[in-house]
């Protein structure tokens, strides 16, 4: 149960942070278009915590490691060809990179915490 709270806390953590950064909270552009950004910055946390969320569902121990990998990198690359369709580009290769970035390493993290529980 404290791994539980620990890892969904760190991906807590993750989503606060880039939500502050997209919201234009730490820029000091939030209160220009305050609905706007709120909507920006919680369709890009919930967009790029994704990849976190997954492994740390792994990291739990309650789903098997290469279906999620395989389905948050179709869910990254959807989102990624919605916001380029939708002409925001620069948003678009934020989800590219996450899933080039990211999917290796829970892949390399996930098999390797599986290989070796203590």
């Amino acid at each position: 149960m404290k791994r539980k709270g620990l890892a969904l806390g760190m991906v807590f953590v993750v989503f606060l942070m880039i939500f502050t950064s997209y919201a234009g909270i730490t820029t000091g552009e939030f209160w220009n278009d305050p609905l706007r950004n709120t909507v920006k910055g919680l369709f890009m946390g919930f967009g790029l915590v994704i990849i976190p969320f997954a492994i740390s569902a792994i990291l739990i121990g309650r789903i098997p490691l290469y279906v999620v990998l395989f389905t948050v990198a179709g869910i990254e690359l959807l989102l990624a060809f919605i916001t380029r369709t939708l002409g925001y580009s620069q948003y678009s290769r934020v989800f590219i990179e996450a899933t080039a970035v990211l999917l290796p390493a829970g892949l390399i993290m996930g098999w390797v915490t599986t290989k070796s529980r203590f």
